[in-house]
């Protein structure tokens, strides 16, 4: 009967911890939903631009431009919170638009009711020719607008794929391979962006040179630690300001023997004079990781969690984040109700012949086999995480991350802790996570129309 009673016992326990963990998971859900939502790009919109018949401003800025009645006002939108955007802002100015461009990500699958004209281009985060015919039309549109011109260019996270026009003497497929190429190398995003630059007719200020003098507000989701705008997107409508060089980038990432002579050629071209942005031409961040994290932080507060938020610059190799959340999960205190928050964007190496995957998943899996080997190290304690980024897109992949609990840390098999250390090592998150526990701990919330970087959240109390 004792042995019965124990077996009960176990079992209730189990599926305590079962429903535990299920709940932190939703409470997991529903911090990133906060902090996409504090990102929604129609939102960022509707609450920062203003418009009087007399002129356009930017909330919160000294930005300022005056308008005549006549003004002709030109609307260029693009990155994965495009089509959002340019609702905000044709919700704002309404007939005052006298044309329109936005460009999408082809698998967004978004209704949308625009004035503008839309465009589909850029899957899987890579230019293709849609891009460049989309890219076409924009140039065709500023080459074509009055001397008095003014141009509202919204851009977010995801637009170096879809503003996208190869430089002279370099083809489509030459560009794609470079860009895999030092994605596969780990290239940081203001390495992969400065040689992107170099390979463009429109990114590193070159939309902002057909513009002239002509006057442009840009206003951006920031997808990048520190919100450099030379960066985002490419900077199509900022020039260089920084001394990267894509000749020192090639080398110092050992991937010049992996690229194409056309490429080669074209950086060794490259002219690193500094030049000074027209007057004419304002750029204002209306979004970014910070106010996205910050909004994560104040749901778990109102859900009695004792919130922090660790930082909201995270770089580095995905596979040192996974070892960070380990160390953090284990030094947590007994009987707290505690949240820990990751903001940033990591990168993956990747070996020559890689599985499937994105950095947060690797991240997760990262997390999860070095608790495996430190369960007696965090003992008693029940926990939950989330590695995402706020795109719902990790890597080529439709997943956004993984979600990992204590529960399935203890009841990790010898097989499956050897499948996981197998994916590490292959780089294969992706099929991993899919497969695992019916792919349970697969983060799937779908494209999310923003993208400001990811977000890690460790939640925990005891059992």
């Amino acid at each position: 009967e004792s042995s019965a009673l124990l077996s009960n016992l176990c079992s209730s326990s189990h599926r305590l911890c079962a429903s535990l963990s299920f709940s932190m998971r939703e409470l997991l859900t529903r911090a990133f939903s906060a902090a996409v939502a504090a990102a929604n790009p129609l939102e960022c919109v509707r609450r920062s631009l203003r418009f009087t018949p007399s002129c356009v401003s930017v909330i919160g800025s000294s930005v300022w431009i005056p308008l005549e009645d006549s003004t002709p006002l030109y609307l260029i939108s693009f990155g994965k919170g495009a089509a959002a955007m340019a609702e905000g802002a044709e919700q704002i100015l309404g007939s005052r638009i006298k044309e329109g461009i936005v460009i999408l990500p082809n698998q967004q699958g978004i209704s949308h009711t625009l004035r503008s004209r839309v465009y589909e281009a850029g899957a899987s985060n890579l230019p293709d020719r849609r891009s460049i015919e989309a890219t076409k039309e924009v140039l065709s549109l500023v080459d074509g607008a009055e001397c008095d011109a003014v141009f509202l260019v919204l851009i977010s996270g995801g637009g170096s794929a879809l503003l996208s026009l190869p430089s002279k003497g370099v083809n489509l497929d030459q560009k794609v391979t470079t860009i895999r190429a030092l994605v596969a190398k780990g290239a940081s995003i203001q390495q992969l962006n400065g040689v992107r630059r170099v390979l463009s007719q429109v990114k590193g200020g070159g939309l902002a040179d057909r513009m002239g003098e002509r006057k442009s507000l840009s206003l951006i989701l920031s997808d990048i630690v520190g919100d450099p705008l030379e960066f985002i997107a490419s900077g199509p409508t900022v020039h260089p300001q920084s001394s990267i060089r894509a000749a020192s980038v090639i080398d110092d990432l050992k991937a010049r023997s992996s690229l194409p002579k056309e490429v080669i050629d074209a950086i060794e071209r490259e002219n690193m004079s500094l030049r000074v942005a027209p007057s004419a031409a304002h750029h204002v961040i209306i979004g970014n990781n910070a106010m996205a994290m910050e909004e994560a932080k104040k749901f778990l507060d109102t859900e009695r969690f004792r919130s922090t938020i660790a930082t909201c610059t995270r770089v580095g190799e995905a596979e040192e984040l996974g070892r960070e959340v380990a160390d953090t999960v284990v030094s947590l205190q007994r009987g707290e109700r505690t949240a820990i928050l990751y903001g940033g964007e990591t990168t993956a190496n990747l070996p020559a012949k890689s599985g499937m995957g994105g950095r947060n998943q690797h991240a997760a899996l990262t997390a999860m086999i070095h608790l495996s080997r430190r369960r007696e190290e965090w003992k008693g304690l029940q926990f939950s995480l989330l590695f995402a980024g706020t795109d719902g897109q990790d890597g080529p992949s439709d997943a956004a991350g993984a979600t990992v609990t204590s529960q399935q840390i203890i009841d990790l098999t010898p097989q499956e802790i050897e499948l996981a250390e197998k994916a590490f090592v292959q780089a294969n998150s992706y099929n991993f996570w899919k497969e695992f526990r019916g792919g349970e701990c697969h983060f799937k919330p779908g494209l999310t129309g923003t993208n400001v970087m990811d977000i890690t959240i460790i939640l925990s109390h005891t059992m």
